[in-house]
């Protein structure tokens, strides 16, 4: 019976929706072909398995359910099968446990986790997993770069205009927009460079509708 690790969760502000998105996939291995090890990763970046894990009613884990998890971390030393081991040995010596598995699944949304970081530590680890690689992880999650490798490749691309988070601030003049719109035609999508899918989108008509939407979606921007 094949050990799948299913990852999920994670320090993105998409931790939640990767968090129902590990559960439906767990749920959706047949538990007579693939034994699963879930590992769930905290907004705090802790990494924790546990059979609780598996129950809806955990998430989101309290004080209550971590002290049911067991914190663990990705052995990197490339020998033998890939696994996890706890942090730490116990207070009187105890070996620290493993846990061997055959295939990491990431099923996380955004940053750390679609943007080829895990996919590096896969890498590093010499772990099998499912999905893109690193680069291709990287690049498909920069919304910029894809437009510009694709149509250098010769692939059709909308039009579209960089709007960059202000150095002070969340607010951007309509006048400040107006120009670095340079021509651009409405209607339009608007959403974080290196974000997923689930937050921070936003459909405008107009410049004023624009002006209004992009503070919010400021918040979920790293400054450059």
């Amino acid at each position: 019976m094949k050990k799948v690790a299913v990852f999920f969760g994670g320090i993105s502000p998409e931790h939640d929706v990767s968090v129902i998105s590990g559960m439906q996939v767990m749920d959706a291995l047949d538990p007579e072909k693939y034994k699963v090890i879930p590992v769930y990763i905290s907004t705090k970046g802790q990494w924790y398995t546990g059979d609780i894990l598996r129950d809806r009613e955990t998430y989101l884990p309290t004080q209550q359910h971590f002290s049911q998890l067991i914190k663990v971390t990705l052995d990197v030393s490339r020998e033998g099968s890939p696994k996890l081991i706890t942090s730490s040995k116990g207070v009187f010596g105890n070996k620290r446990q493993e846990y061997e598995f055959n295939v990491a699944m990431p099923i996380f949304h955004g940053l750390i986790g679609e943007d080829g970081n895990i996919q590096g530590v896969f890498e590093t680890a010499n772990v099998p997993y499912t999905g893109m690689r690193t680069l291709g992880s990287a690049v498909t999650m920069d919304k910029v770069a894809t437009k510009r490798i694709l149509k250098e490749a010769g692939v059709p691309v909308l039009d579209y205009r960089v709007i960059r988070r202000p150095s002070q601030g969340l607010l951007v003049t309509e006048e400040e927009l107006d120009k670095n719109l340079n021509g651009f035609e409405f209607p339009g999508c608007v959403k974080p460079n290196h974000l997923g899918s689930s937050i921070g989108v936003a459909r405008v008509e107009n410049l004023s509708e624009l002006s209004e939407v992009l503070p919010e979606i400021f918040k979920y921007v790293v400054k450059d």
